[in-house]
């Protein structure tokens, strides 16, 4: 039972424990180090000749992860039917991918579990500094960060036919990204959110441009057709996602919710769709400039250069103008046709987005603040913590957001796990 996301040195301590008491069937080995010179481990299950790699804490602030991996190694080893006969598989976990960043996270515990909880402290890293993401952003090798090193190298190693990569999302529902079709998935991942309460997310932003193979699973596009808006500048194709494909393999991405919203999975026909999407990106530019402006004055009280937290702000507000266009260009096309985002639970998604990445950028202003002294730190300390408190409790009840016990974002996504892992091994 997890009451609370667990730390990464709780990770790791439960991770040696389990190979103190199963040394016949589990080892943990280091595997790389991060950026701030912190461990990369990796647990294996198994002894079987066919691998699964499961990567935890992709994202800094995408916590459940860790909590998964711990919860499924658990049950295989517990399970002899899950590596052991016609299976022949064993299991990795790569812990936490990104141990550094998700540690800035971890120093706020929340008790209520209130979005305004959820956003203090707050890091996401920009783009090309995020492991899955920087191989795509930055393609030679003597510029990849060590992070995305070791986890390209343990690819390379194991070879796996699955790699699962878990993500969480700040509000909405759970989704399944996959880099190649798995018939029969979405019967299993519908029981299991359906047996949790959680919503499917039917159109997020991540998978706007992607066939879906049934509720909440989407499949990567084919070659030519966009995979994402063109303001991002990450490329699913090119990072770590598709390197499993090299030796015949495949990746899942499972997004949790961390805060659920029934109003994302309503596929009732959306009302004037390019209106309201245009009402959207104008959204987005107004919350964004807003942010735009605090970040000029933190900007100048704290060293860009030195601090993580503050360009990812920037990262964060920077998008919001090509993603505004983006929106109003895809409003417009085709003029004829119907609306590319037709449903009631595609606009809520859009107008979460309009929310989450400015709320993000001013989270990330206020953290990188920190205890800094001064009447002026101490002003923008006021502006910015009002700004969060207020767009959270704005943001919680237009989407009528829940808690998810982290138990149920670990029960969501082990499911998941091993419904992918059925199809390929049954």
């Amino acid at each position: 039972m997890f009451d609370d996301y667990p730390s990464v040195s709780e990770i790791y301590a439960t991770a040696r424990l389990l190979t103190i008491r199963h040394p016949q069937l589990c080892a943990l080995r280091r595997v790389g180090g991060s950026r701030l010179g912190e461990d990369l481990l990796l647990l294996s299950v198994g002894h079987g000749r066919r691998n699964v790699l499961v990567v935890a804490g992709p994202h800094a602030n995408e916590r459940v992860g860790g909590a998964t991996a711990l919860s499924l190694a658990t049950r295989i080893v517990g399970d002899s039917s899950l590596h052991g006969g016609e299976r022949d598989s064993r299991w990795h976990f790569l812990l936490c991918l990104d141990p550094d960043g998700t540690r800035m996270n971890e120093t706020f515990v929340p008790r209520g579990h209130t979005l305004n909880e959820g956003y203090r402290p707050f890091f996401r890293p920009v783009g090309h500094e995020q492991p899955e993401w920087a191989p795509s952003i930055h393609t030679g090798t003597a510029r990849q960060l060590p992070e995305s090193r070791a986890l390209i190298e343990l690819i390379d190693e194991i070879r796996p036919f699955l790699q699962c990569s878990l993500h969480a999302n700040d509000v909405g529902g759970g989704w399944v990204q996959l880099t190649r079709d798995l018939p029969g998935l979405a019967d299993p991942f519908s029981k299991a959110a359906a047996d949790l309460g959680i919503p499917l997310e039917i159109g997020s932003i991540d998978t706007m441009f992607w066939r879906s193979s049934g509720p909440g699973v989407f499949v990567m596009p084919e070659p030519g057709i966009p995979e994402r808006f063109a303001s991002f500048e990450e490329d699913a194709a090119r990072s770590t996602w598709y390197r499993p494909h090299r030796y015949g393999g495949m990746t899942a991405v499972i997004e949790a919710p961390m805060w659920a919203s029934h109003l994302v999975d309503d596929s009732s026909p959306a009302h004037s769709p390019r209106r309201a999407m245009r009402h959207c990106a104008r959204l987005l530019r107004h919350r964004s400039r807003r942010v735009a402006g605090l970040l000029e004055s933190v900007g100048e009280l704290v060293d860009v250069e030195h601090s993580a937290v503050l360009r990812g702000a920037r990262a964060a507000v920077s998008v919001c103008p090509g993603l505004a266009a983006d929106w109003d260009q895809l409003s417009r096309v085709p003029a004829r046709g119907p609306a590319p985002v037709h449903t009631a639970g595609h606009l809520v998604s859009l107008a979460g987005v309009s929310w989450r990445i400015p709320l993000r950028a001013a989270a990330m202003a206020l953290t990188a603040l920190g205890p800094l002294p001064g009447p002026r730190a101490a002003h923008l300390r006021r502006e910015l913590d009002g700004l969060v408190s207020q767009w959270c409790a704005a943001f919680e009840s237009e989407f009528q957001a829940r808690w998810v016990p982290v138990d149920d974002q670990v029960t969501l996504q082990a499911r998941t796990v091993l419904a992918l892992f059925d199809r390929l091994t049954i």
